[in-house]
């Protein structure tokens, strides 16, 4: 965890917390495990109690996450839930510890850009008009343009820019295709789709797992990336509780 801060630290890590040159950290990556809820996310911003540079930058990542949660609490809760399975994703496809670190705020901010979208559409009971789903479609530049000048997030920025973004070239905002695309964003990608289809809508109840890894089945190659939806059909059984958890 000494990357996390730079080079030149020296780091001890015990469970929970670890330390950098005998200062208290929290081990913010663990967070988006199973046991944790999203209040108690939103609440560790609370538990700093210095001033070090790397949990300051946490504090502001947290009190982003707050700000959308009181503007729009489905929004951050899909955010959280998106988290969980893209991280459940990166243990079976067994990612870097400093991949996992900016897959978790990659995931956990990826919608952070809707910040920047008025109320009148953003909030909008009714189905949105040719012109208001196109300023919807600006939220991924928007949060890259919040979070690219942090030095913590430069892989993480690209999992905002890139998550609507599709494996036959067909997303938005760039049309990248396939490994063009960055890993982290194509693991949202599947995570994002497979959490808005775990949760209620006001239109059909959350779907069960075996149809939601239909979906992801029948989508692979085009929308997806056959390697990550793979991941997701194959995960362990104690990984597919964070589904089982949101219907």
């Amino acid at each position: 965890m000494a990357k996390e801060a730079g080079r030149n630290q020296t780091c001890t890590y015990f469970d929970n917390e670890y330390y950098i040159d005998g200062v208290k950290m929290v081990r913010f990556c663990d967070l988006s495990f199973v046991n944790h809820t999203f209040q108690e996310l939103l609440t560790t911003i609370d538990k700093i109690n210095d001033v070090s540079p790397y949990n300051v930058h946490i504090s502001s990542l947290l009190s982003m996450l707050k700000t959308l949660d009181s503007r729009e609490s489905t929004i951050a809760q899909h955010s959280f839930m998106v988290n969980r399975i893209a991280m459940a994703l990166g243990r079976v496809m067994k990612l870097p510890d400093q991949e996992m670190l900016q897959l978790n705020w990659g995931t956990l901010l990826h919608d952070i850009g809707k910040l920047g979208i008025a109320d009148s559409i953003l909030l909008k009971p009714a189905a949105l008009n040719t012109e208001e789903y196109q300023i919807i479609k600006r939220h991924p530049l928007v949060g890259y343009e919040l979070v690219k000048n942090n030095e913590y997030l430069t892989s993480a920025g690209a999992v905002i820019l890139c998550h609507h973004e599709r494996w036959d070239g067909h997303g938005y905002p760039n049309n990248m295709q396939g490994n063009q695309i960055p890993l982290l964003a194509r693991i949202c990608s599947v995570a994002d789709t497979a959490a808005a289809m775990a949760e209620d809508r006001p239109y059909r109840k959350a779907l069960p797992i075996t149809q939601i890894a239909d979906e992801l089945l029948r989508n692979a190659g085009t929308q997806f990336d056959p390697q990550i939806v793979e991941a997701f059909v194959t995960m362990p059984e104690k990984e597919k509780v964070i589904l089982r958890s949101s219907t």
